[in-house]
């Protein structure tokens, strides 16, 4: 992972069997999405228009706090628009309509 001021890390995540069973046919194609690393994926969360929440198979993970690691990235989405702003939309700055683009930020 680059993070394109220079910097770059690597990790490498073992796939919890059956983490991506049972995903509804409506989003089975996504499971095959060439831009998506599935051999890396450590949790799978669909939501289906029928379903008031988010839904995931479930899975036998052992006994600690956040096992599949699906807490700090899913953290900025919790329904507050606020939350997402503080985390994750601050990052971006609107696209510059001249480039077609999103620049990053300066810290």
């Amino acid at each position: 992972m680059r993070n394109g001021e220079g910097d770059g890390w690597f990790c490498v995540f073992r796939i919890w069997p059956g983490v991506l069973e049972n995903v509804p046919a409506a989003f089975a194609h996504f499971l095959t999405e060439p831009a998506f690393a599935m051999e890396e994926t450590t949790f799978c969360f669909w939501r289906e228009r029928r379903h008031s929440a988010w839904q995931r198979r479930a899975i036998a993970f052992p006994d600690a706090p956040d096992p599949d690691g699906s807490a700090a990235p899913l953290a900025m989405l919790d329904g507050d628009p606020a939350t997402y702003h503080g985390r994750g939309g601050t990052k971006l700055r609107p696209p510059d309509r001249a480039h077609g683009d999103c620049r990053r930020l300066p810290a």
